[in-house]
C-alpha cells in the first residue's frame, strides 16, 4: 500500500507540472483581447461591456486552477496515507521476527519506508503551492491590466442635434 500512494503522488505531481506548465505558457503567450467599447454614448452598457470582459477574461485565465489547488491539497494526504499503510507494515514485522539485532534491523529499514510516501507528499506539495502562487499572481496583473485597459478608454459624448 505504501507503495501505491507513492505511485499516487507522483501521478498527482506530475499533473501538477503538467497542469502548471499549460498555465505558464498560456500567461506567457496571452492574446490581449480586443477591447470594444461601443456604444460610446451609454455609459451603463460600456460599464457592462467592459464587466463582461473582465468576466471573460477571469474565465479563461482561471481555467485548470481548481486542479492544481486540489492537487496540492491531495499530496499530503496521499503521503499521510502511505505512511500509515508503511507502519502497519512494520508493527506486522515486529510482531513476525525472532528478536534482537535481526529484529531491530528489519524494523528499522521498514520504518524508513514508511516514512518515505510522507516525504514525497510533502516534497511535491510545496512546489504546486509556489506554483499556484505565482499563477494567482499572474492572474491578478492580469486582470489589473485589464481594468486599466479598461478604464483608460475614452468616452466621447454623443452630439446633440
Amino acid at each position: 500500500m505504501s507503495t501505491a500512494a507513492l505511485y499516487a503522488i507522483f501521478v498527482a505531481f506530475f499533473l501538477i507540472s503538467l497542469v502548471s506548465a499549460e498555465r505558464f505558457l498560456y500567461y506567457r503567450n496571452e492574446p490581449t483581447p480586443p477591447v470594444r467599447t461601443e456604444p460610446r454614448h451609454d455609459k451603463r452598457l460600456r460599464r457592462a461591456l467592459q464587466a463582461w470582459h473582465l468576466i471573460r477574461y477571469r474565465r479563461h485565465a482561471r481555467r485548470l486552477v481548481w486542479l492544481i489547488r486540489a492537487l496540492v491539497g491531495v499530496c499530503p494526504l496521499l503521503g499521510l496515507l502511505g505512511t500509515v499503510a508503511g507502519m502497519v507494515t512494520v508493527f506486522d514485522a515486529l510482531a513476525v521476527a525472532d528478536g534482537g539485532a535481526a529484529r531491530l534491523a528489519s524494523a528499522s529499514v521498514l520504518l524508513a519506508d514508511a516514512i518515505l510516501p510522507t516525504l514525497a507528499g510533502m516534497t511535491a506539495t510545496v512546489p504546486g503551492l509556489v506554483c499556484l502562487w505565482l499563477i494567482q499572481r499572474r492572474i491578478a496583473i492580469g486582470e489589473h491590466r485589464l481594468c486599466a485597459r479598461l478604464t483608460t478608454t475614452r468616452v466621447t459624448p454623443r452630439a446633440t442635434p
